[in-house]
């Protein structure tokens, strides 16, 4: 049974568990209140996103043939979100984000750093757009010191 665990399958089961608890936290946070989008709504958007991947990974893991070659992207990239996870509540949205989406292209879409350094900046700001302006759900940007 191990050996039919290859490290792709353990991170795509990896991200599900991720994803099954941050839907489960959202339940208990609340989508929303008065009017407004809740505190869960952001971590049931994560958690929908998460179990896209994982289930993609783990079709793609059953796709491999046995013995495949050790890959050690899918563990790096699981290790890369439950840091990114775990330093959410002290650091805040911004930098965390900013971080893991310029890792997250930059080494595992291999591309320029520029490029990494504009789609990190580009898309954290849409998200800060979305939820401060349109969805009017304030989210806490800088940590609180």
């Amino acid at each position: 049974m191990l050996a039919s665990l290859s490290p792709l399958r353990l991170s795509a089961l990896g991200m599900i568990v991720l994803a099954v608890a941050f839907g489960l936290g959202s339940f208990k946070l609340g989508f929303w209140e008065h009017g407004i989008p809740g505190s869960g709504l952001l971590p049931a958007i994560a958690s929908g996103a998460l179990m896209l991947v994982g289930g993609l990974l783990l079709v793609q893991s059953l796709r491999q043939p046995p013995g495949a070659g050790f890959r050690i992207e899918p563990v790096a990239a699981l290790l890369l979100l439950a840091v990114y996870v775990a330093s959410l509540p002290y650091a805040g949205f911004l930098l965390p984000n900013l971080l893991l989406l310029f890792v997250w292209v930059r080494f595992f879409q291999h591309r320029n750093m520029l490029e990494a350094a504009l789609v990190s900046i580009l898309v954290t700001g849409g998200g800060l757009l979305l939820f401060n302006v349109f969805l009017d759900a304030p989210i806490q940007a800088w940590p609180n010191v």
